[in-house]
C-alpha cells in the first residue's frame, strides 16, 4: 500500500509479535501509537503464540489508516480456499488495509508443529498464489495440481479493494518466484551492500513473466532497537535465527559473504552454548543487517537502505523488548518527524 503523495513521509512500517515481556495488549498499543504517528503498515507474524487472523481483527478494529499485514500465512496451515476466504474478511474488516504476505516456512514447523509433509515449497507457494487470486476475482475456481485442488470454488464475498501479495523469500528460486508472481518481496535480515545480487534476481524472474522489476514493492524486515540493551537483544535475534531456526537463514547469510560467522554461531548454538552464540555475532554483521540502538543511527541506515532500493523498510523489534522500549522505538523513528 505504497503512498502515492509526492511529499509525503518516508514509507516505514512496523514488525510486532507478542512475547512474555510484550503482551497482545502492548502490541495492539503499540499499533495504534503507530497509527497515530504515520507508520505505513503493521506486520504480525505468525508463529507459536497468537493466531495472526485473530490479531489482525483486532488491529482492523482499533485503527484507522495504518495497513494491516500478515507477516506471513505459510501456505500448509491453511488451505487456498480458507486463506482467501480470511483475506476477504480482513480487507473488509479494515475497510480496505489488508495485505496478504505468504510464505513457505520451514520442515521444522511445517512436519513438526502441523503434521503436514513439507513437499515442493516452491511449487504449493506458486499455485496458492494463484489460487487465492482467482478466488479473489470472483470466478469459480477449478485448479488441480499435486499442491492445490479445487473444483467449483468460488467466493461469495467480493474484497472491497484489491489485495496485494506479498512473498516472503530468502532463496534464489523462491526470490524468482516473487519476481515472477507477487506485488511484493518481504526479505528478512536485508544486509547492506549485500543486496544486489538478490535484486538481480528478483529482476530475473519480473522479466521472465515479462513484468517490470519496478512494479514489485520491496519491504524488508530490519532488526531495531533504541534501548541501551538493544545491542545485545539485536545481537540475540541474529543469533537464534541462524543458531536455532533450521539451516535457511544460516543458508542465507552464507550466501551474504557471512560464512565464518555463521559456522561459529552454529557451532556454538548446536553445543548448546547460546551465551557464546550471541557474542559470536560480529560487529560487522550486526553493523549491516540492524538499524542499530540510536535514532541517529537509525535514521542513517534507514537513508542506506532506500537507497540501495529497499522500499518500505519494516522496524523489527527483537524477542525481550519490553512495552516502554518498543513505544520508544516507534515514537523515535515515526515518519511524521
Amino acid at each position: 500500500m505504497p503512498s502515492t503523495e509526492p511529499d509525503s513521509a518516508p514509507r516505514l512500517g512496523l514488525s510486532l509479535a507478542p512475547a512474555n515481556t510484550f503482551s497482545l495488549t502492548d502490541l495492539v498499543e503499540a499499533v495504534v501509537l503507530a497509527d497515530n504517528l504515520g507508520y505505513e503498515s503493521a506486520w504480525v507474524p505468525e508463529t507459536w503464540g497468537y493466531d495472526t487472523v485473530s490479531v489482525l481483527t483486532v488491529l482492523s478494529m482499533k485503527t484507522s489508516r495504518i495497513g494491516v499485514a500478515a507477516g506471513v500465512f505459510n501456505v500448509y496451515s491453511r488451505s487456498a480456499a480458507l486463506l482467501a476466504q480470511t483475506a476477504v474478511t480482513l480487507q473488509t474488516v479494515s475497510g480496505g488495509r489488508f495485505i496478504l504476505g505468504l510464505g513457505a516456512s520451514g520442515p521444522r514447523v511445517i512436519e513438526n508443529w502441523h503434521g503436514i509433509p513439507y513437499r515442493r515449497p516452491l511449487a504449493r507457494t506458486e499455485d496458492y498464489v494463484k489460487t487465492i487470486r482467482l478466488a479473489l476475482a470472483g470466478g469459480r475456481v477449478d485448479y488441480d495440481s499435486p499442491n492445490v485442488h479445487l473444483s467449483g470454488f468460488r467466493l461469495a464475498a467480493r474484497p472491497p479493494a484489491p489485495i496485494p501479495i506479498y512473498i516472503a523469500a530468502l532463496g534464489p528460486a523462491n526470490i524468482r518466484l516473487t519476481g515472477r508472481l507477487a506485488d511484493g518481496w518481504l526479505p528478512i535480515f536485508a544486509v547492506r551492500g549485500h543486496m544486489s545480487g538478490l535484486f538481480d534476481l528478483l529482476r530475473e524472474g519480473a522479466e521472465e513473466a515479462g513484468r517490470d522489476r519496478s512494479a514489485i514493492d520491496v519491504a524488508a524486515y530490519i532488526p531495531c532497537l533504541i534501548s541501551p540493551r538493544g545491542e545485545r537483544l539485536l545481537a540475540q535475534q541474529l543469533a537464534y535465527y541462524i543458531g536455532g531456526m533450521g539451516s535457511y537463514y544460516a543458508a542465507h547469510m552464507v550466501r551474504l559473504g557471512f560464512d565464518t560467522a555463521v559456522a561459529g554461531i552454529r557451532k556454538r548454538w548446536q553445543e548448546g552454548d547460546r551465551i557464546a552464540a550471541v557474542r559470536a555475532v560480529p560487529d560487522a554483521l550486526l553493523d549491516s543487517s540492524t538499524l542499530g540502538t540510536t535514532p541517529e543511527s537509525a535514521r542513517e541506515r534507514l537513508d542506506q537502505y532506500r537507497r540501495e532500493g529497499i522500499r518500505l523498510p519494516i522496524l523489527t523489534l527483537p524477542a525481550g523488548a519490553t512495552p516502554q522500549e518498543v513505544g520508544a522505538t516507534v515514537g523515535a523513528l515515526a515518519p511524521a518527524r
